[in-house]
């Protein structure tokens, strides 16, 4: 158990941002250095290890990069083969099998069912594109 919990066990309710200011105040005076400060805090306060994170900010952002370009890329791929109806129909198929996986996807950090987590990230990319589909519409933009 970390020591906030400890404290707060014993005090009571109301005391956990005193406790989360004066544990920051003592991490600061007792190590004279940010970045041991911040590693104490992260034990205590979030129960984090932070020598277990693993990673570096640039390998997160070129794995987010390459996802959204991915992800932006999906509906657009069968307009290079297909066109009008048959492209549009084609792309919502598509959008819709991989909105599914993401979905199902996140049950792994989720623990719902797959159909439920798939079934919403449909319903709401779905959504997301028929917002802007709309949007479009309304500006004046056709897939002609």
């Amino acid at each position: 158990m970390g020591l906030v919990e400890t404290v707060l066990g014993e005090a009571g309710e109301g005391v956990e941002q005193r406790i989360g200011l004066a544990l920051r105040d003592a991490a600061l005076a007792g190590a004279g250095d940010e970045a041991r400060a911040l590693e104490v805090l992260a034990r205590e306060e979030l129960a984090i290890d932070p020598q277990e994170l693993g990673g570096s900010a640039w390998e997160a952002a070129a794995a987010s990069f390459l996802l959204f370009a991915f992800g932006a890329a999906t509906p657009v791929l069968p307009f290079l083969f297909l066109s009008g109806a048959a492209g549009i129909y084609t792309s919502l198929a598509v959008s819709a099998v991989g909105l599914f996986v993401i979905g199902a996807g996140t049950t792994l950090f989720t623990a719902r069912p797959v159909a439920w987590s798939g079934a919403r990230q449909i319903l709401v990319g779905l959504a997301a594109s028929g917002i802007t589909f709309g949007i479009g519409r309304l500006i004046g933009v056709s897939l002609t």
